[in-house]
């Protein structure tokens, strides 16, 4: 006992400095809590509020909601470690880290509530009462970008698809945000050598959905789609005044609305200086820290957060990362399909515009017009390439993958130099640029990534003698729509995927560790009836997140061992209260866990019907029917079941998705 009263006292000694920083630094001047947490003392205890009530967190033993905040915000403002975070808030280094944590886990639950797309139903009145915008960007949603963010990674095996243009280490970060500068979605995680395009793509395949008829503006780094529309090529404004042609004036307003989205990852980079750096955290949460920034900026908005104070802090930069991209590569085949339909829609906005603008001088009108109407040329200087010079090309690129000659963002000026110099000694009738077979080999890799993601899909098999997918008419439709790149290997065999896997696996950005703001993590909790934020939702929040009680007990006992002692030395000395404690616990939390239950069966139930009725044309009657007819183990009274069975959506999706073995 003796022994333990010094100790005892350094343990409450210690916890004491952390209060009363925190009070400080609440009730002092407003300026302190900016500096420290990015946020007004009112709006921190606000969030604290609202995270106590809905049970997300709590306070714990000598650590309060609010105090487990600011050490969290602390650490996002300052990038701050451990030991630093340790010596300002007076907590042993397994509470900081337990507290963080905890923190780290109601985030995706807090994105999925607060950081959400926009329904899209009004014209925002920023475009509505602007005549330079209105009527022609009236289903205009927001606006898109992706911004790079540093990451650490300490395996350098693992470091090449995260190394960007600039040679740097970074992930790449999708934002969305709407003309209030709020945030309405957040795609992290995903390789710093993806292209936005990718990205994009990812998002799209996830839950990331655009409602017909709308659209968000996206620089030219993006497909110009139906879905998003990016300016045309060229900038207005290089010594003139005034556009000269509608696609000037296009992209001048264009760009206008379109910076909201600049402005908006500005903000956020000035406030989070984490998001500069790379920081010491696990690469799960490193993909988290830009969600938490996004989610915190919305949080701060909507409570009307003071923001003209960044003005003043220094804007520097520590990492150096890619800027935009002014034009796209055209390596997503799913959204090049839609080009041309996009360029239509766009055509339409802009003619509407110049119309307006130049008061229907026709004269412009003409021009516009019959510049539309031409064909594009067709390119007459394309190499012509066959199997035996793919072939040679790659085992040139196999001679030439090692660390001489290909670093981890790929092969060298210099490498690509003695590799086009070898092929046109070995095929000197052949007089390819160094561009042509730099695009052959951009052209072999994107085939590649095609066929590796259509064998993926479900009821498709490879043929290793004849190197070709083998999969029913009705998928590989269903192949070809998702992947129209790879419609030339329908009856065409790719000897090289082999070869090829060898060179990018392991290579390219596959969004292993993307994280999005619609994905929650954890079961839904109902919200309140009257939340303490203003914006209304039905959306549901997480259960509450099970802590210790016990703050810095590292300080007295190694972890290995302080829950067990802890545990018996309670049972001795409660006399049988702490069982009944347990016992009306175990009855709490068996009823709430029967009402979540109940309410997670009918919410499943509405989401299936929902994805009944989204997917109902799929997989149509005919297609099922052609497809039982060619099975030739099932009898004709089987086979006029199994029709009577397609009547159901759910039957028929299920039943395409299946593999043969499975469908007998």
């Amino acid at each position: 006992m003796l022994f333990l009263l010094p100790a005892l006292y350094l343990f409450k000694k210690s916890k004491v400095p952390g209060k009363e920083r925190l009070k400080e630094i609440l009730e002092g001047h407003e300026k302190n809590c900016l500096v420290a947490f990015l946020m007004e003392p009112s709006v921190l205890r606000a969030i604290a509020t609202f995270l106590r009530e809905e049970r997300l967190l709590r306070d714990t033993r000598g650590v309060t909601v609010e105090e487990k905040l600011g050490i969290f915000l602390f650490m996002l403002s300052h990038n701050t470690s451990y030991e630093d975070l340790q010596h300002e808030f007076k907590h042993s280094g397994e509470t900081i880290h337990r507290h963080i944590q905890s923190v780290f886990s109601v985030i995706p639950a807090l994105l999925y509530r607060f950081v959400k797309p926009t329904t899209g139903i009004e014209t925002h009145w920023k475009i509505s009462t602007d005549e330079k915008f209105f009527p022609y960007f009236q289903n205009c949603l927001g606006a898109i970008d992706g911004a790079h963010v540093p990451i650490t990674i300490s395996a350098e095996k693992q470091q090449a698809p995260y190394r960007n243009r600039k040679g740097t280490l970074s992930q790449n970060v999708m934002l969305v945000c709407d003309f209030d500068f709020n945030f309405m979605f957040i795609s992290s995680g995903w390789e710093g050598s993806a292209t936005d395009a990718r990205v994009l793509r990812s998002a799209l395949f996830g839950d990331f959905n655009v409602p017909e008829g709308k659209y968000y503006l996206v620089d030219g780094g993006y497909a110009n789609t139906p879905s998003f529309i990016a300016p045309y090529r060229g900038e207005f404004g290089r010594g003139h005044q005034h556009p000269r042609n509608y696609e000037e004036l296009f992209n001048h307003r264009h760009a206008i609305l379109r910076n909201h989205i600049e402005r908006a990852i500005g903000v956020l980079k000035k406030r989070f200086s984490i998001l500069k750096v790379g920081t010491h955290h696990p690469i799960k949460d490193q993909v988290k820290i830009p969600a938490a920034a996004v989610l915190f900026h919305n949080l701060i908005r909507m409570h009307k957060g003071d923001e003209s104070w960044l003005n003043h802090q220094p804007n520097n930069t520590f990492v150096d990362l890619p800027g935009g991209v002014s034009h796209y590569n055209n390596d997503v085949v799913s959204l090049s399909s839609q080009v041309d339909y996009g360029n239509s829609i766009r055509d339409m906005i802009a003619l509407n515009m110049w119309n307006d603008y130049s008061h229907n001088q026709s004269r412009y009108i003409k021009h516009v017009w019959k510049r539309i109407s031409k064909d594009q040329p067709v390119d007459r200087n394309r190499a012509n390439w066959n199997a035996g010079l793919e072939k040679a090309l790659v085992e040139l690129l196999h001679e030439h993958n090692n660390e001489c000659y290909r670093g981890q963002n790929g092969w060298s000026s210099e490498s690509w130099n003695r590799i086009v110099k070898l092929f046109h000694e070995n095929f000197s009738h052949n007089s390819f640029t160094k561009v042509q077979i730099q695009d052959k080999e951009q052209e072999l890799k994107r085939d590649y990534k095609a066929l590796k993601e259509a064998r993926q899909q479900s009821g498709v098999s490879w043929d290793d003698r004849v190197c070709m997918i083998v999969a029913e008419e009705p998928i590989w439709a269903n192949i070809i729509k998702s992947f129209p790149r790879t419609k030339k290997f329908r009856n065409k065999s790719f000897p090289l995927f082999e070869a090829l896997g060898e060179l990018y696996d392991g290579q390219t950005a596959e969004g292993t560790m993307n994280f999005t703001s619609t994905q929650p993590s954890q079961p839904h909790v109902t919200l309140p009836s009257q939340p303490p934020f203003t914006q209304p939702s039905a959306t549901q929040l997480d259960p509450p997140i099970i802590q210790s009680d016990d703050d810095d007990l590292a300080i007295l006992n190694p972890p290995a061992t302080r829950s067990v002692s802890k545990r018996g030395k309670r049972a001795r000395t409660n006399d049988g209260k702490a069982d009944k404690r347990r016992q009306d616990g175990r009855v709490a939390v068996s009823e709430m866990m029967g009402r979540f239950l109940e309410m997670k069966e009918k919410q499943a139930e509405a989401e299936e019907r929902a994805r009944t009725n989204a997917n109902e044309n799929d997989f149509p009657v005919p297609m099922c029917i052609a497809v039982v007819d060619g099975m030739e183990d099932l009898s004709e009274d089987e086979k006029v079941d199994a029709f009577d069975i397609f009547k159901d959506a759910q039957n028929r999706a299920i039943f395409m998705t299946a593999k043969d073995s499975t469908r007998a």
